[in-house]
């Protein structure tokens, strides 16, 4: 069962990521030149950015476990 503090943890990102889709997608004004579809640029370059983060920590855990076993 998981932790207390990780279920609130889990809720306030959750929280969060809403806020920002929501405040991305509808509040944020649209450009005078691209229009409604510079509205996207909000939400896909921080979830680019978000995704290739991630890769790097599964990269590098992953190599250092395999360092830890002797693998690598």
């Amino acid at each position: 069962m998981p932790h207390r503090d990780t279920c609130h943890h889990s809720a306030v990102a959750a929280l969060a990521a809403s806020a920002a889709l929501v405040t991305g997608l509808v509040l944020a004004p649209a450009d005078a030149v691209q229009g409604e579809a510079q509205r996207l640029m909000y939400v896909h370059v921080p979830a680019a950015w978000t995704a290739y983060a991630a890769f790097t920590v599964t990269a590098v855990s992953g190599l250092a476990v395999l360092a830890r076993r002797g693998t690598v």
